[in-house]
């Protein structure tokens, strides 16, 4: 596993830790703004030796990636514990939550654990993502949902990749969307 952070505080955070100020392009009546932010996002992965691919929603997951998996139904994902909520928080805030979502991970065994970077295409937000290889959709929907995340990219090498979006009004995956598969 490939997590750079050391001592791991517990930190789940919660709606009561939102700053007033919301994300750039996020209001309450704007789920479908949120989710064309997500799928014009830059999702890029940073491989060992420094070399990045990039992940694109409705894509096949690239072959390197693919590469790391035990086989083609094995779940990769991207996933965060920045800006809970889509909401900007302070870079120490983030730090602590994301040692805290690699420490929840390390207990998952994952595969594989990778650094990734996502970025709005205007370049209007920045967030430090980690891509996963290997944990359950249900271990991913909680830890998003735990971390307050309104959305992980997700896949499979079979299967294209999808914005998986978590609505206030939805629990964690029951709004799954089908993933067509591409083999």
């Amino acid at each position: 596993m490939v997590c750079n952070f050391t001592r791991a505080p517990r930190c789940s955070p919660t709606k009561s830790d939102r700053p007033l100020v919301p994300a750039t392009g996020h209001s309450a009546e704007s789920d479908t703004d949120l989710l064309k932010a997500y799928r014009s996002a830059i999702y890029q992965v940073r491989l060992p030796g420094g070399r990045r691919v990039s992940l694109v929603p409705g894509k096949v997951l690239p072959a390197v990636l693919g590469s790391l998996c035990a086989d083609d139904d094995t779940p990769c994902a991207l996933i965060t514990a920045w800006n809970p909520y889509s909401q900007r928080t302070s870079r120490h805030r983030n730090r602590l939550a994301m040692r805290s979502l690699c420490q929840q991970l390390r207990q998952l065994e994952s595969q594989y654990c990778l650094p990734a970077l996502s970025r709005a295409a205007d370049g209007n937000w920045r967030e430090v993502q980690l891509f996963v290889v290997g944990v359950a959709i249900n271990e991913l929907d909680r830890l998003a949902h735990n971390f307050g995340q309104e959305a992980i990219l997700f896949g499979t090498p079979a299967k294209i990749l999808t914005i998986r979006h978590y609505s206030e009004t939805c629990s964690a995956g029951l709004n799954e969307k089908i993933y067509p598969s591409i083999r």
